[in-house]
């Protein structure tokens, strides 16, 4: 099978695993070797690999963002609710609804990747190996 850039041929039942690779190899690996991406371009496994961090970097700034939205939300609704303006502290509160809900999704799936709550996933992450 040939998946490369540069042509290489691949054997997979003999190919060394992560483990026995150096640094160098990974590096050339990640350099030459590429994949089809969804839309039908080809990206090499650097290129794949540097979009996952930014995905993962991304999900993470939404959660905290969500979690001080939600904060934010909380204090805008006491003085709201000083004031005496229930509408406006009505629609704060499913404001505060939506934001917690946000980081809440992304909070529950983190733990049970890390094994810290029961799913399907659950303990996906929760040590050096991936599991499939």
């Amino acid at each position: 099978m040939t998946n490369t850039k540069a042509d290489i041929e691949v054997d997979a039942e003999n190919a060394p695993t992560l483990d026995e690779l150096t640094g160098e190899e990974i590096n050339e690996r990640l350099t030459e070797v590429s994949i089809e991406m969804p839309d039908g371009e080809e990206s090499t496994l650097a290129e794949v690999a540097a979009d996952l961090v930014v995905a993962h970097n991304v999900i993470e700034q939404y959660k905290q963002g969500a979690l001080a939205l939600s904060q934010s939300i909380d204090e805008a609704s006491i003085q709201h609710e000083m004031d005496g303006d229930e509408e406006v502290v009505e629609i704060l509160k499913e404001l505060k609804r939506t934001a917690f809900g946000v980081y809440l999704r992304v909070k529950r799936g983190d733990d049970e990747l890390m094994g810290s709550r029961e799913g399907e996933y659950s303990g996906y992450f929760d040590d050096d190996e991936v599991k499939q």
